[in-house]
């Protein structure tokens, strides 16, 4: 559902900026004189806005999507409050458009919404905990002290920590994972310490029909030690790392069968290496940012 929604999103916003331009193209189930930029930005940002909240609920949980909704709502009451008391014939009432009638009419709108948003926000916020990771987060699990400590699962709709805690941080073995649908999706399993990435783990990206995957030692949630990468076309790196890349000294293994083995520096062939081509032609010496130096 997340990846429905977002791409219906895409799609009302690539509508709508055809439309500005070329209304004529998009409003077909119109008559002519009804093609218009109007027509346009009235449908298509409607369900732009629509996908949008209907998302929301999906990433994060409902009640934070109906807060949202009722937010918005609340600001295009007080907005059309706001028009129909400068200019009445542009606002539709019940019975005839006196300000009145728009102030009482709408004026009660805004309440109502007012009053749905406030409502939504205690019921929304009583039971989040507040976790720097995964937002609106509900908490099962142990406690010591008033903080998670021990065994606990935090989550929304979208997203999860499953695994150790102590003093309200992630610490020891967990599982963290993050779905935006078909869109991008990853999981990371292994050590935390300091609510981030600390010792040995493995983390799964899928990135639309890509993959890519990591697997070794992780520092202050970054990748440094050793460690192995597969690429989304398959290439490998085993080796060094640092500062969340290649940094020392390695080995990249290409599908085509070339390889690399020396010193690498951010991703490129860096200092003393020997690479061995798919046609079994053997470069060795010292490599200048991916360049074999004369």
């Amino acid at each position: 559902m997340i990846t429905l929604f977002s791409f219906l999103a895409l799609l009302s916003i690539i509508l709508l900026l055809i439309g500005v331009i070329k209304p004529s193209w998009i409003v077909l189930w119109k008559g002519k004189e009804n093609r218009n930029r109007k027509t346009v930005v009235f449908y298509f940002s409607t369900l732009f806005l629509g996908s949008v909240l209907i998302l929301s609920g999906f990433v994060t949980t409902w009640p934070f999507a109906f807060m949202l909704t009722t937010l918005i709502l609340l600001f295009l009451f007080i907005l059309t409050l706001v028009i129909g008391l400068i200019v009445p014939m542009k606002i539709p009432v019940f019975g005839a458009r006196t300000r009145k009638r728009i102030l009482v009419q709408h004026g009660l709108s805004v309440v109502v919404m007012f009053a749905l948003l406030l409502t939504s926000a205690a019921v929304g916020f009583e039971e989040e905990e507040v976790d720097e990771k995964i937002f609106d987060a509900t908490y099962v699990g142990d406690y010591k002290n008033g903080l998670k400590d021990g065994e606990g699962h935090s989550y929304n709709n979208s997203s999860y920590y499953k695994g150790e805690w102590k003093e309200d941080q992630r610490h020891g073995h967990g599982v963290e994972h993050f779905n935006f649908g078909y869109f991008m999706n990853y999981t990371y399993e292994g050590e935390f310490a300091n609510n981030m990435e600390n010792g040995h783990g493995q983390l799964v990206v899928h990135n639309l029909w890509n993959q890519v995957t990591y697997e070794g030692e992780w520092k202050d949630g970054k990748r440094e030690g050793i460690g192995q990468f597969v690429g989304k076309d398959g290439s490998i790196y085993q080796g060094e790392w640092k500062n969340d890349a290649p940094n020392g000294t390695g080995k990249f293994t290409h599908p085509d069968g070339e390889t690399y083995e020396g010193e690498v520096k951010d991703w490129q062939r860096n200092g003393y290496g020997k690479a061995t081509l798919a046609d079994g032609t053997v470069l060795e010496g010292q490599w200048i940012n991916d360049e074999l130096q004369e």
